[in-house]
């Protein structure tokens, strides 16, 4: 295939129609910054040909702008096979179907098409024509953004296959079924018609027994024809006065149902009429009260314009409120720091005052302590020398009952490697029915990871494509900043040098630069707001696909976990037959017999442990005395810190406490404080009092209202009524006359019905 040209319309970034001609090029190159549309290119072909690009949906592929004025993508790829010229066409509407059309060029330059009726036939049709796939396109012919290694990533099945269609290979395939299916068709016709000369062979030889038979058919025909024709006859005069008997009832029921449809539409006639004249009457009922209605509207009125000045007072009343509550919050503050200053002084003064008594019981009880701390070290002297003995002791028994010890984990492990060989022997029962479990669940786990590893790869191209639209918009911003300081200097500079071929520059020719400059600022915003349409929405298909695939790591593993557990399990078969092999040639029963024995005599074990109890309750009256010996430590420090405490108390009291409580309490008799605020206060208070706004008045002028609030309503139905009632008038001498012209339509047809019926 030689690719000839390639147009796109509102492909990608692609808003305008784009053509590129790829005659007499051999090798090229495209260059340009992120986002310029390369990879769009490569996307147009394989979308043209398979319907297949990067990204997941074709409705991606529409360019947002054009999106949004309803139209759709279109791509022309004309190519050259075997020096015959073809054109492939796909176009795309949002969230609407695909169109696809192969064409071929005739020799007088006409296109003439080779689509199929569907979109799967037209496309399976260019598959043959090009004798390859997307995959085998791919992997042979063109190679993706980031996907070089595609056929080598491959398996070994997949890589034969894609060469075997690149080769041509996979073509005597098709051969062989074909003739395989050839065949059979022919060898069904054969026993077909074998069947049917088995047939026509016997009908042969029953030749005269059919004629015989043929002969007594025609002489019975004779005889039921001549029957027949008489019984024609009779039906055909029977069948004549059938017709009329129905066309008569048929007359009967048109006329039965013309008569009930004239006196339906008479009574409902005068249905009408009687609703028309009950809507006649009550507009003329609300006419009759025309006058009061409109001077209650009248007073509604005086009442509404009463309430609105009221609220505006209201309004400015509730403003001069708001402002005083900064300003009585700030005074509220100010008191509530001097009380609370007020009562901090005062709980130091108590303070104070408390600190002398307490100096004195303070004084006693670190006496007290100190004279039981040394009655308490002379117990604990004594007693340490009974507690070397109770550790020698403890140690001898200590090291019985570690031998002792040492047997019994020996004879447990001995029961225990009896059990596990048992153990062992039901798991290698297991292990042979979870094998037949996990070939089921490894099937599985490997058709999962398949489909999340397509999602995978629309993930890469997603995130490809993201990464290049959020690399281009930095140069957009920067490019319109610049473009937008150009006009700026051309909307401000008179005279002067053209900013960018340096000509002189004259006013057509600044508003000719002005208006090119815009133009280029507008397509760059629109590029750029397109871009970063774009970016959401690769965002959020981001987003759903990395949900999607971020299980894929996990199957991945449990995938490898279930194969290692299947290799576990074979190796762990063949361990248990050569443990149960050496437990049963080790002895292991006799040695589990004797050290049962030893373990039953346990005589030294009890005298000693009576001896080490014996010492343990003085080595525990040792530890009584000792948490005694520490509380009274305690006491003794804690009793010295606190004199030391009182004597910082009493004299902070005495130099600083005093004269602040007297200074507080001399602020707050006065009203020394937030001053401000309180001139504040008092020039609102005068504004409050020029305003001159009512509570009362204002909900009596509301009250008013309310009472007239139905007035607008009945105003409003009176103007109603004025203009209703005379289209009533008219419409009810019209319904007059229909009545009168449907009684006789009535008549005229129940005498119709009643001749008809005789």
């Amino acid at each position: 295939m030689i690719p000839l040209t390639l147009e796109l319309t509102n492909f990608l970034s692609y808003r305008d129609t784009a053509v590129l001609d790829f005659d007499n090029i051999h090798l090229a190159c495209i260059s340009g910054a992120n986002g310029a549309g390369k990879s769009s290119i490569l996307d147009a072909i394989t979308w043209a040909l398979f319907g297949r690009s990067r990204s997941k949906s074709d409705d991606d592929l529409v360019n947002k702008l054009a999106a949004l004025g309803g139209a759709g993508a279109e791509v022309k790829l004309t190519f050259q096979l075997e020096a015959i010229t073809y054109r492939v066409i796909r176009r795309k509407k949002p969230r609407k179907g695909t169109l696809l059309e192969l064409q071929i060029k005739s020799d007088a330059g006409k296109w003439k098409a080779l689509s199929e009726s569907k979109v799967r036939d037209t496309q399976a049709a260019i598959e043959r024509l090009l004798r390859m796939n997307y995959d085998t396109f791919i992997n042979a012919s063109f190679l993706l953004q980031g996907k070089a290694d595609e056929f080598t990533t491959k398996t070994p099945n997949r890589r034969k296959e894609i060469l075997a269609d690149l080769l041509g290979v996979s073509q005597w395939d098709e051969y062989k079924e074909a003739a395989a299916v050839r065949r059979k068709q022919s060898e069904g016709r054969i026993a077909l018609l074998d069947g049917l000369l088995e047939e026509i062979t016997l009908e042969l030889e029953k030749e005269p027994e059919r004629e015989a038979a043929l002969g007594q058919a025609k002489t019975q025909l004779a005889l039921v024809e001549s029957r027949v024709a008489d019984k024609e006859a009779l039906l055909q005069q029977l069948r004549r006065a059938e017709t009329a008997v129905k066309q008569q009832e048929r007359m009967v029921k048109n006329l039965a149902d013309s008569l009930t449809a004239a006196q339906g539409r008479l009574e409902s006639a005068q249905a009408t009429r009687q609703k028309r004249q009950a809507e006649r009457d009550a507009f003329q009922q609300i006419l009759s009260d025309a006058e009061s209605i409109t001077a209650a509207y009248s007073s509604w009125k005086d009442a509404e314009a009463l309430v609105q000045e009221w609220q505006r007072k209201a309004d400015e009343h509730h403003r001069l409120e708001r402002e005083r509550q900064p300003h009585e919050l700030e005074m509220a503050r100010s008191r509530s720091r001097l009380e609370q200053r007020q009562k901090e002084l005062e709980a130091q003064s108590v303070q104070a005052a408390n600190a002398q008594e307490e100096r004195q019981q303070v004084l006693e009880t670190q006496s007290a302590s100190s004279q039981r701390l040394s009655q308490l070290e002379e117990s604990l002297q004594q007693l340490r020398q009974q507690e070397q003995a109770w550790h020698q002791a403890r140690a001898e028994l200590q090291q019985l009952e570690s031998d002792r010890q040492v047997r019994a984990q020996e004879l447990d492990r001995l029961q225990s490697e009896a059990g596990r060989i048992q153990a062992l022997q039901r798991e290698q029962a297991s292990l042979i029915a979870d094998g037949a479990r996990s070939e089921g669940v490894l099937a599985e786990l490997t058709a999962r990871i398949a489909v999340l590893t397509d999602e995978s790869q629309g993930a890469a191209a997603a995130k490809a494509e993201l990464d290049a639209l959020e690399g281009e918009q930095p140069r957009l911003r920067q490019q319109m900043d610049k473009l937008k300081g150009r006009i700026d200097q051309l909307e401000t500079q008179i005279g002067g040098s053209c900013p960018l071929c340096g000509q002189t520059l004259s006013e057509s020719h600044r508003q000719s630069v002005l208006n090119e400059l815009k133009e280029e600022g507008k397509e760059s915003g629109d590029r750029f707001r397109g871009n970063k349409k774009r970016i959401e929405s690769l965002t959020v298909e981001l987003a759903r696909l990395e949900t999607s695939i971020k299980d894929l790591p996990g199957l991945e593993r449990e995938r490898q976990a279930q194969a290692q557990l299947r290799a576990r399990a074979e190796a762990r078969q063949n361990e248990i037959s050569q443990a149960v092999a050496a437990w049963e040639a080790s002895g292991s029963q006799e040695r589990q017999q004797a050290l049962q024995a030893a373990l039953a005599d346990q005589s030294a074990v009890t005298d000693l442990a009576e001896r080490v109890k014996a010492l343990e309750s003085a080595v525990k009256q040792q530890g009584e005395l000792e948490k005694e010996r520490q509380e009274q430590q305690r006491r003794f420090s804690t009793a010295e810190a606190r004199l030391a405490e009182i004597d910082r108390i009493r004299q902070a009291w005495a130099e600083t406490g005093q004269a602040a409580l007297a200074q507080v309490k001399q602020q707050l008799a006065e009203n020394d404080f937030a001053l401000e605020a309180q001139q504040a206060l008092a020039g609102l208070a005068d504004q409050m009092a020029q305003l001159g706004y009512q509570p009362d008045a204002h909900e009596d002028a509301k009250e008013q209202r309310t009472l007239l609030e139905q007035a607008p309503t009945h105003y409003q139905e009176m103007q109603q009524a004025q203009a209703a009632v005379k289209p009533l008038e008219d419409s009810l001498a019209d319904l007059e006359l229909q009545i009168s012209a449907q009684i006789e339509s009535a008549a005229e047809l129940a005498e119709q019905h009643q001749s008809a019926v005789e």
